[in-house]
């Protein structure tokens, strides 16, 4: 597999770099939407041929846009990617391939510490299941390791945040970093919302006890 890592542990404020070293995909994050609607948006920019140039030419790619109270959008080349389907959000993100037609599928492993995506096969007969081949990984870095290693499960376990591309993987590069990015920008939300839900709801509950105790 090809390895593509990220150059901070903010992932959606990086830059990705091939196993080179050299920037192949950078992303900057628009100002939240003004307004009661809660909205992020991000820019995803592809390098081209950086080679040993310090200020490499970049070329813009895509914009991923997650709203709280309407549709999110993932645009690639101009082009918008739809459908996007969840499955038990956010666990799952089903996605059509423009490249293709293929359907793909972003999924969480690892307690939300690793990101796969797979492709939906076919069977020969209808006797045969559907199968899922995994085309690329995500491994969250491991801060404070100086090296990669791999635990029991047989993945890699680097020490910055890394997705890996199988060789089926690379020629859709343009469409797995977008959706990639928005698959984390929703984990990251979720992520979000329950933490915030659950100190209101302890403050909640704290209220609660303090008033009775009061009675």
């Amino acid at each position: 597999m090809d390895a593509f890592s990220f150059s901070s542990h903010n992932l959606l404020h990086s830059t990705i770099l091939n196993s080179s070293g050299e920037p192949t995909y950078s992303f900057h994050a628009a100002k939240n939407i003004t307004g009661q609607e809660k909205s992020s948006k991000l820019y995803i920019e592809k390098v081209k041929g950086s080679g040993q140039n310090s200020d490499p030419e970049k070329e813009s790619m895509a914009t991923v846009e997650h709203h709280d109270f309407r549709s999110d959008v993932v645009k690639i080349w101009g082009k918008e990617m739809k459908p996007l389907h969840w499955h038990d959000k956010p666990k799952k993100l089903l996605f059509t391939s423009t490249l293709n037609g293929k359907e793909y599928e972003w999924s969480t492993e690892n307690s939300g510490k690793t990101f796969k995506l797979s492709q939906k096969v076919i069977p020969a007969t209808s006797e045969t299941e559907i199968e899922w081949k995994e085309i690329a990984l995500f491994q969250q870095g491991k801060i404070g390791h100086t090296e990669p290693s791999e635990n029991n499960d047989g993945r890699p376990h680097p020490q910055k945040a890394t997705l890996y591309a199988h060789p089926e993987g690379l020629d859709m590069l343009d469409e797995i970093i977008p959706t990639f990015v928005y698959f984390l920008m929703v984990q990251t939300r979720e992520s979000i919302g329950k933490r915030v839900g659950g100190i209101a709801l302890q403050l909640v509950i704290s209220s609660a006890a303090a008033l009775g105790g009061g009675a």
